[in-house]
């Protein structure tokens, strides 16, 4: 068996929020602390069937329609909204709340709590540690696409007083996917996905998967249609995730905590 750690790269800006996924190899250190073990890892197998249902011909094509609407509702009200919202509905109260609800989609908050939290996944595990586990895989599978769009889409922010204001225009700019809304609502959504039998608790983790989105509407931030992409996209991550199958594999991913560096240690099973 041999190991090969991978550490996040935190240097991105922060419009690219999901491209904080990316990982670089350097040399295994004897620093490193290790977690019950590799039960807690993140398998390929797992992975590729995670990509496998997000990329599925039936979800691009709802991932397609929602699109489209987004574009729709760019193209013809988003500005209305926005103007609306800040001009009569936003008020020191709900500053005061989206300064909360903001941190549930700054990455660098929600990317190491998942990490942390999977630390204490075991086989058969459906608490805290799977929610660490699939949130990670969620984040994993949707931020490539999150990306993408944002560039395709090439819209710009409501304060950035760009002429074109709402409108898409591709490459232009990278905000017609809001990231915030994206990582913000993953968490929740994830939550809300193994509650199935718990409608209490089901309801309120889709309620709250809105406020990191609405937050970034508040703040005059994103688009309406921007923060509904990235939650939709938040959304069908988390069911790609739910309906993936637990695959065996010889290579797995797993955290790692030492003094020096938090990040991801890829395993390879050699025969």
């Amino acid at each position: 068996m041999n190991f090969m750690r991978f550490q996040c790269l935190p240097k991105l800006r922060q419009r690219h929020t999901a491209a904080c996924l990316g990982l670089w190899v350097s040399a295994l250190c004897s620093t490193s602390v290790w977690a019950q073990g590799f039960s807690n890892a993140v398998s390929t197998a797992q992975i590729r069937s995670d990509y496998s249902h997000f990329y599925a011909k039936d979800n691009l094509y709802k991932l397609g329609l929602a699109m489209g609407a987004g574009a729709a509702t760019a193209q013809f009200v988003d500005e209305g909204i926005s103007q609306k919202y800040q001009a009569h509905w936003r008020s020191s109260a709900t500053d005061d709340l989206s300064k909360t609800a903001k941190l549930f989609g700054e990455w660098k908050i929600i990317l190491p709590l998942s990490m942390a939290a999977s630390f204490l996944s075991q086989p058969g595990d459906h608490g805290l540690g799977e929610w660490g586990n699939r949130t990670l895989r969620g984040l994993a599978v949707g931020g490539p696409a999150v990306v993408a769009s944002q560039m395709l889409t090439g819209a710009s922010r409501p304060n950035d007083n760009d002429p074109k204001g709402a409108k898409w225009k591709p490459f232009d700019d990278n905000n017609g996917v809001s990231g915030h809304a994206f990582v913000g609502a993953l968490p929740f959504l994830t939550l809300a996905q193994m509650n199935q039998d718990n409608p209490g608790v089901r309801y309120a983790a889709l309620a709250a998967s809105f406020a990191a989105p609405l937050s970034r509407l508040n703040d005059n931030q994103h688009y309406f249609s921007q923060i509904m992409l990235g939650w939709y996209f938040a959304h069908q991550s988390a069911s790609a995730v739910n309906d993936s199958r637990s695959l065996p594999s010889k290579s797995s991913f797993a955290p790692m905590l030492g003094r020096d560096v938090v990040g991801v240690v890829y395993t390879r099973t050699i025969n």
